[in-house]
Order: structure tokens, then sequence, then C-alpha cells
């Protein structure tokens, strides 16, 4: 799998599917902080119903090399992040970049990009529950518009906790690197 390019030609839609407490919204908002470090605008959207634990959760990106006006909900994008693999349907993928949280998936070609890689353990491991925060890894290793920088700037400003900070580039670093590894031996 080739990495997409680094150049953007028009705005970017990224989403991001999970369960309540999972950090999907967290996820979207260091995306999005990590993208305005790169030197674009970018803005992140929360869409969820009943606030509970356990329901599904979306949360929307956009990328842009210009100002931003549109706040709509995100349909058909770019690329679909999903920490849930519950959440996952054939016929629902990003057109350039689709990233799931599961390595058991039947072996579907779709005609965009698939990664699919256990992030869970990763986050079992450092955290003691699934976070989709680590899924932000596996996409810096598939999609390089962000430098590894300024995903580490994004994560300190998100948490402000250093430990908790430290906590969550580790599990980035650890994911990244498993996808490059993926990725390589495709």
């Amino acid at each position: 799998m080739a990495a997409l390019t680094k150049k953007l030609n028009r705005s970017i839609t990224i989403k991001i599917l999970g369960l309540g407490g999972q950090g999907v919204v967290t996820t979207a908002a260091t995306l999005a902080r990590a993208a305005f470090h790169q030197g674009y605008w970018s803005q992140s959207m929360p869409f969820f119903g009943v606030e509970r634990t356990g329901t599904p959760v979306e949360a929307y990106v956009r990328i842009a090399d210009q100002s931003i006006r549109n706040r709509q909900k995100i349909n058909r994008c770019d690329i679909l992040i999903i920490n849930d693999y519950r959440l996952y349907q054939q016929n629902d993928l990003g057109k350039q970049l689709t990233i799931i949280n599961h390595s058991d998936l039947a072996n579907y070609q779709p005609k965009t990009k698939l990664l699919t890689y256990d992030s869970r353990q990763i986050s079992l491991d450092i955290f003691n529950q699934d976070l989709a925060i680590g899924l932000l890894g596996g996409l810096s290793a598939a999609w390089s518009l962000i430098d590894e920088d300024n995903w580490f700037k994004a994560l300190s400003e998100q948490f402000a906790n250093p430990i908790i900070a430290q906590k969550n580039q580790q599990a980035f670093l650890a994911n990244r690197q498993l996808a490059i590894k993926l990725i390589k031996s495709a």
C-alpha cells in the first residue's frame, strides 16, 4: 500500500466511528489539531445521540488549504477510521483509505485502500481499555500529510497531563510501527 499524497488540492473529509467511551471525539479533535499545526485549516465535529457508554459515536474532520465553511455531517468521506469493527459495512468505505481496528475481517477487496489491524491489544496494554486514539498512528503510516512532530504537538496539547500525553504518544507510535510493517508486507 503506497502512502497517500501530502498535497491538498481540495478539502479532505474524514469520518471516525466507534462506541461511546472509546475516545472517538477526542481522536477527531487531535487529528484536526495536528492538521492545524501542519498549516492547514481544520475542523472536527462530533455526532452522537444519547450520551451513553457503548452507543455508536461518529466524529467528522475536515482538512483544507483554505477556510472551511461547511459544517454539515459527512456522509461519503475520503478517509474512514473505524475503532469498533461491528460498525463496519462494506458499502460504507472511505474513497481513498479505510482503517479498521480488526484483524480477522473476510478478504474483501474494495476499490479503496483498506488497512485492518488489531489496535485493541496495544490500547489494552497501555490504557487498560480500547481507545480509538491509537488509530491515528495507523493513519499517519498510510497518509503522510501530517509530520510526526505535529502529531506529537497535538497529542501534548490535547492531553494536559504529561503522563496521559506520554501514554497517548506511546499508543500512537506502537500503532504507527505496526501499520508500517503491515503496509510494507502488503
